[in-house]
Protein backbone atom coordinates (compact mmCIF):
# COMPACT_ATOMS: atom_id res chain seq x y z
CA UNK A 1 0.00 0.00 0.00
CA UNK A 2 0.98 3.63 -0.70
CA UNK A 3 0.87 6.26 0.86
CA UNK A 4 1.17 9.88 0.12
CA UNK A 5 4.82 10.17 2.22
CA UNK A 6 5.96 7.79 0.09
CA UNK A 7 5.80 9.77 -2.72
CA UNK A 8 7.31 12.73 -1.20
CA UNK A 9 10.21 10.25 0.24
CA UNK A 10 10.52 9.64 -3.16
CA UNK A 11 10.42 13.01 -4.57
CA UNK A 12 12.84 14.34 -1.53
CA UNK A 13 15.71 11.43 -2.87
CA UNK A 14 15.50 13.28 -6.46
CA UNK A 15 15.80 16.00 -5.09
CA UNK A 16 18.66 15.50 -2.85
CA UNK A 17 20.59 13.81 -5.87
CA UNK A 18 20.66 17.90 -7.25
CA UNK A 19 22.18 18.88 -4.46
CA UNK A 20 24.78 16.01 -3.96
CA UNK A 21 25.72 16.44 -7.83
CA UNK A 22 25.57 20.40 -8.07
CA UNK A 23 26.17 21.50 -3.90
CA UNK A 24 22.71 22.80 -3.68
CA UNK A 25 18.98 22.15 -4.12
CA UNK A 26 17.65 24.71 -6.37
CA UNK A 27 13.68 26.19 -7.46
CA UNK A 28 12.54 24.68 -9.15
CA UNK A 29 12.93 21.01 -9.25
CA UNK A 30 12.21 18.98 -12.59
CA UNK A 31 11.51 15.39 -12.79
CA UNK A 32 9.47 12.45 -15.07
CA UNK A 33 7.01 10.84 -13.57
CA UNK A 34 8.13 7.86 -14.82
CA UNK A 35 11.25 8.44 -12.46
CA UNK A 36 8.93 9.28 -9.52
CA UNK A 37 7.28 5.75 -10.69
CA UNK A 38 10.92 3.99 -10.69
CA UNK A 39 11.81 5.32 -7.14
CA UNK A 40 8.48 4.08 -5.98
CA UNK A 41 8.92 0.57 -7.21
CA UNK A 42 4.90 0.75 -8.94
CA UNK A 43 3.72 -0.27 -12.45
CA UNK A 44 4.47 2.69 -15.01
CA UNK A 45 0.42 2.26 -15.51
CA UNK A 46 -1.89 5.26 -16.70
CA UNK A 47 -3.96 5.80 -13.75
CA UNK A 48 -0.10 5.79 -11.64
CA UNK A 49 0.95 9.22 -13.73
CA UNK A 50 -2.79 11.00 -12.84
CA UNK A 51 -2.24 9.75 -9.26
CA UNK A 52 1.15 11.62 -9.39
CA UNK A 53 -0.32 14.64 -10.74
CA UNK A 54 -3.26 14.55 -8.43
CA UNK A 55 -0.58 14.29 -5.23
CA UNK A 56 1.43 17.21 -6.51
CA UNK A 57 -1.66 19.27 -6.68
CA UNK A 58 -2.88 18.65 -3.27
CA UNK A 59 0.49 19.21 -2.06
CA UNK A 60 0.40 22.36 -3.33
CA UNK A 61 -2.79 23.43 -2.13
CA UNK A 62 -2.20 22.21 1.47
CA UNK A 63 -2.03 24.56 4.25
CA UNK A 64 0.20 23.23 7.55
CA UNK A 65 -0.25 25.40 10.66
CA UNK A 66 2.54 25.69 13.04
CA UNK A 67 3.33 26.59 16.72
CA UNK A 68 6.62 27.64 17.12
CA UNK A 69 8.03 24.31 14.93
CA UNK A 70 9.33 25.59 11.70
CA UNK A 71 12.73 26.41 11.74
CA UNK A 72 14.50 29.21 9.40
CA UNK A 73 17.50 27.85 8.50
CA UNK A 74 18.61 31.83 7.60
CA UNK A 75 17.62 33.95 10.38
CA UNK A 76 18.13 30.61 12.87
CA UNK A 77 14.00 31.69 14.11
CA UNK A 78 11.31 29.47 14.99
CA UNK A 79 8.14 31.28 14.16
CA UNK A 80 3.99 30.43 13.93
CA UNK A 81 3.27 30.09 10.87
CA UNK A 82 0.73 28.96 7.78
CA UNK A 83 2.95 27.43 5.37
CA UNK A 84 2.85 25.50 1.97
CA UNK A 85 5.59 22.71 1.23
CA UNK A 86 5.09 23.17 -2.71
CA UNK A 87 4.83 26.62 -3.81
CA UNK A 88 3.83 25.79 -7.21
CA UNK A 89 3.44 22.35 -8.98
CA UNK A 90 2.85 21.62 -12.74
CA UNK A 91 3.19 19.49 -15.74
CA UNK A 92 4.81 20.61 -18.17
CA UNK A 93 5.23 18.85 -21.97
CA UNK A 94 8.48 18.98 -23.91
CA UNK A 95 8.32 18.13 -27.76
CA UNK A 96 10.73 16.23 -28.94
CA UNK A 97 12.13 14.29 -32.32
CA UNK A 98 11.11 11.72 -31.00
CA UNK A 99 7.84 12.54 -29.53
CA UNK A 100 6.23 14.90 -26.75
CA UNK A 101 6.95 13.75 -23.10
CA UNK A 102 5.79 15.58 -19.59
CA UNK A 103 7.80 16.20 -17.04
CA UNK A 104 6.70 17.94 -13.37
CA UNK A 105 8.06 21.30 -12.54
CA UNK A 106 8.20 21.57 -8.34
CA UNK A 107 8.94 25.12 -6.76
CA UNK A 108 9.73 24.41 -2.81
CA UNK A 109 8.33 26.46 -0.08
CA UNK A 110 11.99 29.02 0.64
CA UNK A 111 11.77 27.32 4.35
CA UNK A 112 11.96 24.04 3.18
CA UNK A 113 14.65 24.54 0.63
CA UNK A 114 16.77 26.52 2.92
CA UNK A 115 16.53 23.91 5.40
CA UNK A 116 17.09 20.92 2.93
CA UNK A 117 20.42 22.85 1.65
CA UNK A 118 21.49 23.40 5.24
CA UNK A 119 20.78 19.97 6.16
CA UNK A 120 18.31 20.60 9.18
CA UNK A 121 15.89 18.25 7.21
CA UNK A 122 16.67 14.53 7.09
CA UNK A 123 16.50 13.08 3.40
CA UNK A 124 15.59 9.38 4.65
CA UNK A 125 16.88 6.69 3.09
CA UNK A 126 14.24 5.96 0.57
CA UNK A 127 15.59 2.16 0.16
CA UNK A 128 14.69 0.43 3.25
CA UNK A 129 11.78 2.62 3.77
CA UNK A 130 10.15 1.12 0.72
CA UNK A 131 10.41 -2.44 2.25
CA UNK A 132 8.26 -1.82 4.80
CA UNK A 133 4.45 -2.84 4.68
CA UNK A 134 2.85 -1.98 7.97
CA UNK A 135 1.54 2.03 8.42
CA UNK A 136 2.87 1.93 12.04
CA UNK A 137 6.41 0.67 11.13
CA UNK A 138 6.41 3.14 7.99
CA UNK A 139 5.71 6.03 10.44
CA UNK A 140 8.20 4.71 13.48
CA UNK A 141 10.59 4.96 10.72
CA UNK A 142 10.80 8.31 10.75
CA UNK A 143 10.71 9.18 14.13
CA UNK A 144 14.00 6.83 14.66
CA UNK A 145 15.98 8.98 12.54
CA UNK A 146 15.48 11.94 15.28
CA UNK A 147 15.26 10.23 18.75
CA UNK A 148 18.70 7.78 17.73
CA UNK A 149 20.58 11.12 16.62
CA UNK A 150 19.31 12.59 20.15
CA UNK A 151 20.74 9.40 21.91
CA UNK A 152 24.19 9.56 19.72
CA UNK A 153 23.40 6.60 18.60
CA UNK A 154 22.33 4.72 22.43
CA UNK A 155 18.90 3.20 23.00
CA UNK A 156 15.91 4.81 23.71
CA UNK A 157 13.03 4.67 25.85
CA UNK A 158 9.57 5.97 24.56
CA UNK A 159 6.34 6.37 27.07
CA UNK A 160 3.88 3.57 25.23
CA UNK A 161 0.79 5.65 25.65
CA UNK A 162 2.41 8.93 24.34
CA UNK A 163 3.48 6.84 21.36
CA UNK A 164 0.15 5.46 20.81
CA UNK A 165 -0.90 9.10 21.14
CA UNK A 166 2.37 10.11 18.07
CA UNK A 167 1.09 7.18 15.59
CA UNK A 168 -3.08 7.45 16.70
CA UNK A 169 -3.27 4.06 17.54
CA UNK A 170 -5.03 2.30 20.26
CA UNK A 171 -3.21 1.55 23.40
CA UNK A 172 -3.81 -1.03 25.74
CA UNK A 173 -3.03 -2.41 28.47
CA UNK A 174 -2.12 -6.13 28.85
CA UNK A 175 1.84 -6.91 27.76
CA UNK A 176 0.59 -9.48 25.19
CA UNK A 177 -2.04 -6.87 23.49
CA UNK A 178 0.58 -4.41 22.97
CA UNK A 179 3.58 -6.67 21.98
CA UNK A 180 0.49 -8.23 19.39
CA UNK A 181 -0.11 -4.32 18.10
CA UNK A 182 3.09 -2.94 17.44
CA UNK A 183 5.74 -5.75 17.35
CA UNK A 184 4.86 -6.86 13.82
CA UNK A 185 6.11 -3.16 13.14
CA UNK A 186 8.71 -3.55 15.07
CA UNK A 187 10.18 -6.87 13.51
CA UNK A 188 9.68 -5.32 9.94
CA UNK A 189 12.33 -2.45 11.23
CA UNK A 190 14.27 -5.32 12.98
CA UNK A 191 14.30 -6.74 9.13
CA UNK A 192 15.54 -3.62 7.35
CA UNK A 193 18.11 -3.16 9.91
CA UNK A 194 16.64 0.01 11.66
CA UNK A 195 16.68 -1.67 14.54
CA UNK A 196 18.70 -4.75 16.37
CA UNK A 197 16.10 -5.37 18.81
CA UNK A 198 13.23 -4.15 20.98
CA UNK A 199 11.27 -4.71 24.33
CA UNK A 200 7.97 -3.94 26.22
CA UNK A 201 9.01 -3.16 29.92
CA UNK A 202 7.21 -1.38 33.31
CA UNK A 203 7.97 1.75 33.80
CA UNK A 204 9.99 2.38 37.04
CA UNK A 205 8.78 6.43 37.50
CA UNK A 206 4.77 5.91 36.99
CA UNK A 207 2.58 3.08 35.80
CA UNK A 208 2.51 1.85 32.69
CA UNK A 209 4.86 0.48 29.86
CA UNK A 210 7.68 1.91 28.10
CA UNK A 211 9.20 0.35 24.64
CA UNK A 212 12.42 0.12 24.69
CA UNK A 213 14.26 0.39 21.12
CA UNK A 214 18.23 -0.51 19.52
CA UNK A 215 19.42 1.23 16.76
CA UNK A 216 20.33 -1.06 14.13
CA UNK A 217 23.17 -1.30 11.51
CA UNK A 218 21.66 0.59 8.83
CA UNK A 219 20.28 3.45 10.58
CA UNK A 220 23.57 4.51 12.86
CA UNK A 221 25.34 4.47 8.66
CA UNK A 222 22.62 6.99 7.82
CA UNK A 223 22.70 9.40 10.57
CA UNK A 224 26.71 9.23 10.07
CA UNK A 225 26.39 10.37 6.91
CA UNK A 226 24.02 13.26 7.56
CA UNK A 227 25.38 16.15 9.19
CA UNK A 228 22.66 18.09 10.91
CA UNK A 229 23.31 21.29 12.34
CA UNK A 230 20.78 21.12 14.86
CA UNK A 231 22.70 19.30 17.80
CA UNK A 232 21.11 16.18 19.82
CA UNK A 233 19.46 16.85 23.10
CA UNK A 234 21.71 14.86 24.59
CA UNK A 235 24.83 16.67 24.30
CA UNK A 236 22.67 19.48 26.27
CA UNK A 237 21.90 17.22 28.84
CA UNK A 238 25.40 16.44 29.14
CA UNK A 239 26.45 19.95 29.12
CA UNK A 240 23.89 20.49 32.06
CA UNK A 241 26.05 18.04 34.10
CA UNK A 242 28.96 19.60 33.37
CA UNK A 243 28.05 22.84 34.16
CA UNK A 244 25.69 22.39 36.97
CA UNK A 245 26.36 21.38 40.38
CA UNK A 246 23.82 19.28 42.16
CA UNK A 247 21.19 20.51 44.71
CA UNK A 248 21.17 19.63 48.50
CA UNK A 249 20.04 16.20 49.00
CA UNK A 250 17.61 17.77 51.13
CA UNK A 251 15.68 19.23 48.66
CA UNK A 252 15.25 16.33 46.49
CA UNK A 253 12.91 14.98 48.88
CA UNK A 254 10.55 18.90 48.89
CA UNK A 255 7.80 18.96 46.09
CA UNK A 256 8.74 20.57 42.44
CA UNK A 257 8.51 24.38 42.52
CA UNK A 258 6.82 25.94 39.36
CA UNK A 259 10.25 26.96 37.55
CA UNK A 260 11.19 22.65 38.35
CA UNK A 261 7.53 21.72 37.07
CA UNK A 262 8.75 23.94 33.84
CA UNK A 263 11.80 22.23 33.53
CA UNK A 264 10.58 18.55 33.92
CA UNK A 265 7.86 19.84 31.25
CA UNK A 266 10.63 21.01 28.45
CA UNK A 267 12.70 18.15 28.95
CA UNK A 268 9.91 15.63 28.31
CA UNK A 269 9.09 17.75 25.48
CA UNK A 270 12.42 17.45 23.97
CA UNK A 271 12.16 13.46 24.50
CA UNK A 272 14.32 12.96 27.46
CA UNK A 273 13.24 9.67 29.59
CA UNK A 274 10.90 10.52 32.08
CA UNK A 275 12.48 9.03 34.80
CA UNK A 276 15.95 10.91 33.80
CA UNK A 277 14.12 13.66 33.24
CA UNK A 278 12.84 14.10 37.09
CA UNK A 279 16.50 12.67 38.05
CA UNK A 280 18.07 15.87 36.15
CA UNK A 281 14.79 18.42 37.82
CA UNK A 282 15.94 16.85 41.24
CA UNK A 283 19.48 17.15 41.27
CA UNK A 284 20.31 20.12 39.22
CA UNK A 285 19.20 23.57 39.46
CA UNK A 286 15.75 24.56 36.98
CA UNK A 287 17.12 27.62 35.95
CA UNK A 288 20.15 26.13 34.45
CA UNK A 289 18.09 23.84 32.75
CA UNK A 290 15.81 25.73 31.21
CA UNK A 291 18.95 27.95 30.48
CA UNK A 292 19.85 24.85 28.20
CA UNK A 293 17.04 23.58 26.84
CA UNK A 294 16.86 26.85 25.21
Amino acid sequence: MLFRSDKFMAFLKIADEQRLRFGSITNPIRFTAYRLLKELGIATAGSNYEDIKEWGERMAVTTITSRQVIFFARTKRYADKLIHVFETFQRVGKQSGTGRSDEYEVTLASWLLDNLNATYVYVEDFAPYKKLRRPIAKAIFGLLHWWFASSNGHAVEKDYQQLCVLLGIQAYKQPSRIKLSIGRALDELISVLYLSRWDIQLMSSKIGYKVMLWPGEDILRSLSLSTPKLQPVTRDVQALASTSSPTDDADTDKGLSMEAEQALAELLTFGVAPHKAEQLVKEYDAGNILDVVE
